[in-house]
């Protein structure tokens, strides 16, 4: 009640404006005083009646029409703002409504249709559009289904994020972000979509992962033969060498099996961001799986007294479909690290436990080393991202690892994270599906 009177009293401001409502006063007087006067001398006649009418209705009339004035003059400020807004964004923007009739344009929209406003602005699109050539983009974008590739980035919900690939009349990377909406006054529907164009991202990120891919094949070559002449040193193949040698070459292909470690995860890298990581899926058994790594991996321990401590798991685990060396992948990068990071004489911990609320498996490992400052957690997975207090004391690695790990258990429709006190441990946890059918379908067809 008090927002009305409220908004009542800010209609009367706005009618004391016009010239109009201090006119109807006047007048309003003079009628009343004019009345008072014949009723006094008893001489009100049917003409009164009516201005007695008249000089209450008016007024009605008159704050409708200012009422009507403010509600057109904040559309046109609303609109003029939205106008301004959409022509100084860089991306893409269309509106339609729930008939496909586009309300909304702006500039780089026309510039990536290759269509005028004007011959947008109002068009009803169907399907159809796709087959003219003028219209076959914008048909894309408002349909994504007819592009020639389409992924969804987030689930469909409101917002959604979709990527899409147009290849004809030119290629093109659009990422398309739709928001439904509503006009509360008349509780019409239409939808917003912001388009951002990918393509020049993509060809350079394209032009990237070649450039990796390319020299890291050629280093491969000179490398093997390398660390092959070492091995030959090493193993006295070619007559004995003194303990100060021995200490060197040792030394040495330490060092080339960290380059070769290096040089295989840009490639495993490169082949992720163009979708050429392939999978091979088969029933595997989880528990061998961690042991076959754990044997692989207790020579390297041992040199740090670092202990393993597999817990054995206090439930039955079935073989369960993966992409066994991809899962081992994961596996040898985790406890590589535990070690890496470690305390001497520390402790390595592995655990396999259910999931009680659907069809999968939690792997832990956890160890009891420098641990990670809570800062750094949320970038732990990211791309090249090493720790400053890492790299202090660990000047090798390019922190690939946790990167490809993290695409490795996604495209097993599993999920990875960390728990982690500074200076008191780490755990990196994975979860696995033990029912095939909750993998990616995008990966699921290599089964």
């Amino acid at each position: 009640m008090i927002k009305k009177i409220q908004k009542f009293i800010q209609r009367i401001k706005i009618a004391m404006r016009f010239w109009s409502f201090w006119a109807l006063i006047f007048i309003k007087l003079i009628l009343i005083i004019s009345l008072a006067i014949k009723f006094i001398n008893n001489e009100i006649i049917w003409w009164d009646y009516l201005s007695i009418l008249i000089v209450f209705i008016i007024p009605f009339l008159v704050l409708f029409l200012v009422d009507s004035i403010f509600r057109i003059s904040k559309i046109e400020l609303e609109k003029s703002q939205v106008d301004g807004m959409m022509a100084s964004m860089n991306d893409a923007v269309i509106a339609y409504d729930t008939n496909f009739k586009i309300t909304l344009v702006n500039e780089a929209m026309e510039k990536l249709c290759g269509v005028k406003k004007n011959d947008l602005l109002g068009k009803t699109i169907t399907p159809e559009f796709n087959n003219i050539d003028k219209y076959s983009i914008l048909a894309k974008i408002i349909f994504p289904s007819l592009a020639s590739e389409m992924t969804r980035l987030s689930p469909n919900t409101n917002p959604s994020k979709i990527l899409i690939k147009i290849f004809k009349p030119r290629e093109f990377i659009l990422e398309l972000i739709t928001s439904r909406i509503e006009n509360t006054y008349d509780h019409t529907f239409g939808f917003v979509k912001i388009i951002k164009d990918r393509t020049r991202e993509n060809q350079l990120m394209k032009s990237k992962s070649d450039f990796i891919t390319i020299v890291a094949h050629q280093l491969r070559t000179p490398l093997t033969g390398i660390t092959w002449g070492m091995e030959v040193l090493y193993k006295k193949e070619m007559g004995d060498i003194n303990p100060n040698q021995e200490k060197i070459i040792k030394q040495g292909l330490g060092a080339l099996k960290d380059i070769s470690k290096t040089i295989n995860d840009l490639l495993k890298a490169a082949s992720i961001e163009e979708g050429k990581f392939g999978y091979t899926f088969e029933l595997v058994d989880i528990i061998a799986l961690i042991n076959e790594v754990l044997s692989s991996l207790i020579g390297v321990a041992q040199e740090k007294n670092i202990k393993f401590v597999f817990y054995p798991p206090n439930f039955s685990v079935p073989k369960f479909v993966m992409d066994k060396e991809k899962v081992k992948m994961v596996m040898n990068n985790l406890l590589d690290n535990a070690i890496k990071y470690n305390v001497v004489n520390g402790e390595v911990g592995i655990k396999i436990e259910p999931i009680k609320e659907k069809p999968f498996i939690k792997i832990s490992v956890s160890d009891t080393g420098i641990g990670i400052n809570e800062k750094e957690i949320e970038h732990m997975f990211e791309k090249f991202y090493r720790s400053p207090a890492v790299l202090k004391t660990h000047t090798v690695g390019i922190g690939l690892g946790l990167y490809i790990a993290k695409n490795i258990v996604n495209n097993h429709g599993g999920e990875i994270w960390v728990e982690s006190v500074e200076k008191r441990g780490s755990t990196f946890y994975f979860t696995l599906p033990t029912d095939q059918s909750y993998i990616p379908p995008q990966i699921s067809n290599n089964l």
